[in-house]
């Protein structure tokens, strides 16, 4: 391998062929190529083997083998544990009535006013649903709002479905209504 003397190697600048021969000759007289050792040489065969065969090494390398693979067994172990003990899926519910139904969106707050105070209200929505059994609506999907001076609020969803009879509907609608009432008077008070 050709190199640079080292004077002209530390030289951030490559020398021209006429720089370059004048430092060869003043190092050999010759003008000849000038050889740099590299410093790192690999090991020859011989000298490999006598450090594969000694002892020390090779009991490092067994215990490094049999490392990698119980690490490897652990994480494949651990995954199938995962995999037996998470829990399963729950069955989806059916939906085919989803599919089929009327469903009717409301929002209580700026639908029907029972009250006369500028602001729909629940007992709106239950005057709403004897007209809605009538047009054969299976579903009403409601949202409501607190008090119109909340500046975060939070948005209650509720579906009620038609399913036995309108005793299910009343229920829910008068538990949700004195909610939203007592919700409102703890926030004004």
């Amino acid at each position: 391998m050709t190199r640079y003397p080292p004077q002209i190697a530390s030289n951030t600048s490559r020398p021209t062929a006429v720089e370059y021969a004048e430092n060869i000759r003043g190092l050999s007289g010759q003008g000849d190529a000038y050889e740099i050792l590299n410093a790192f040489s690999p090991l020859t065969k011989k000298e490999l083997m006598k450090f594969a065969e000694d002892p020390h090494w090779v009991k490092q390398r067994k215990v490094f083998l049999v490392g990698a693979w119980l690490f490897w067994s652990a994480i494949t172990g651990f995954s199938g544990l995962i995999l037996v003990f998470s829990k399963r899926c729950e069955a989806s519910p059916d939906t085919t009535w989803l599919q089929e139904a009327n469903i009717y969106h409301i929002f209580p707050r700026s639908f029907v006013d029972s009250d006369r105070d500028g602001i729909g209200d629940i007992k709106g929505v239950q005057m709403l649903y004897k007209t809605a059994n009538k047009t054969a609506n299976k579903t009403v999907y409601k949202t409501v709002n607190k008090a119109e001076y909340m500046t975060a609020y939070k948005t209650v969803y509720k579906t009620v479905t038609k399913t036995a009879n309108k005793t299910v509907y009343k229920p829910v609608y008068k538990t949700l209504y004195k909610t939203v009432n007592k919700t409102v008077y703890k926030m004004v008070n």
